[in-house]
């Protein structure tokens, strides 16, 4: 299993991950163990403010590698759902490429789910 920082960082579009992470709380070595994908471990604190800024679950914080189990999970087993996401469509490019009336017609969609 490991953290998956780096992907949900860009899945929000964040171009400057370290920059944001320190301008969230994270100190600058903290943020740079965070984007190595090589973290062996994460305090309470710092998952919790992860979840916080990328308005997510603690689960989805985690993948499943694989090529670390030594064992296949059986086929129904609940860790088989933090799978990594590599589908995660570019938002921004979607939006610059919809006509107009579609974006007046999503921003009327984002204001009712205030």
């Amino acid at each position: 299993m490991k953290l998956n920082v780096k992907q949900l960082l860009r899945e929000r579009q964040v171009l400057k991950p370290h920059g944001f992470l320190v301008k969230n709380g994270f100190k600058k070595h903290e943020a740079v163990a965070l984007l190595k994908d090589k973290a062996d471990r994460i305090q309470f604190k710092h998952l919790s403010q992860l979840c916080r800024i990328l308005w997510c679950t603690p689960d989805q914080l985690f993948v499943l590698d694989k090529a670390e189990e030594k064992a296949p999970l059986p086929p129904n087993h609940p860790l088989h759902k933090l799978q990594a996401r590599t589908d995660a469509p570019d938002i921004i490019k979607k939006l610059r490429q919809l006509p107009l009336e579609k974006l007046e017609e999503l921003g009327r969609f984002l204001e009712e789910g205030k």
